[in-house]
């Protein structure tokens, strides 16, 4: 039993582990934005395989991205959490499609998937949030 339950936690650790190449979606369809670094999608996966996700906006493998938050203790840091949300609706307005790159095949624990994300014109989406100072 404990052998099993080793190489159960072996597989799981595994696959959370960070890959050397990113998995590239061309096709990210924008269906909701939630806050100022999450979004909802549909992810083209074939010719025509769909799938919805959440994705959870990262500047790159390395370097994470994280907008002020809508539920906050302070007026001053809801506001900033709801101009990061409104500008992020600019950015990735419903219907647009972006490209992503994740280095993670699974999700987290909220089942969003980490990625970096780029708008139609080529720009890094958190890059612009980081410079137009959307960022906690």
């Amino acid at each position: 039993m404990i052998a099993r339950a080793t190489f159960a936690a072996v597989v799981w650790l595994s696959s959370l582990s960070l890959s050397a190449q990113p998995l590239v979606f061309d096709h990210c369809e924008i269906l909701k934005v939630t806050d100022g670094d999450t979004f909802v999608c549909m992810v083209a996966l074939g010719l025509e395989d769909f799938t919805r996700i959440k994705v959870r906006v990262a500047e790159s493998k390395t370097v994470k991205f994280d907008a002020p938050e809508l539920k906050a203790k302070t007026i001053e840091e809801v506001q900033r959490g709801l101009a990061a949300k409104e500008r992020a609706k600019e950015l990735l307005p419903v219907g647009s499609i972006v490209k992503i790159e994740t280095y993670r095949a699974t999700a987290d624990i909220y089942s969003r998937y980490t990625a970096a994300v780029f708008l139609p014109d080529g720009r890094n989406f958190a890059a612009v949030m980081i410079s137009e100072g959307h960022v906690k």
